[in-house]
């Protein structure tokens, strides 16, 4: 029962995330948060990238850290966000 559970949820839980998407995609609440993310991440790679190039030990961490991103790799990495996304809406309706 358990199973279908998760199963039913993933379905039902679908006008609940076109709900979220719709109250969220306002212009004037989506604009500051486009702004404060393409910031950041810009601050991050810039001096990220400065600091890794500087230092030999966080640069080794950086390389670690940092995925090889092929054309096959971004394939399987968007269908594994796809999947964990879709469990994860199941389980916080399954939670509701």
């Amino acid at each position: 029962g358990a199973v279908v559970a998760w199963i039913a949820s993933a379905a039902r839980g679908l006008p609940l995330l076109g709900r979220t998407l719709s109250a969220t995609s306002r212009s004037r609440l989506l604009w500051p948060v486009l702004r404060t993310t393409a910031l950041a991440a810009g601050g991050l790679v810039l001096f990220g990238g400065l600091f890794a190039s500087g230092d030999a030990v966080f640069g080794t961490w950086a390389s670690s850290i940092v995925p090889d991103l092929a054309w096959d790799s971004v394939v399987a990495r968007g269908f594994v966000c796809f999947f964990v996304a879709g469990v994860t809406l199941a389980g916080c309706y399954l939670a509701l």
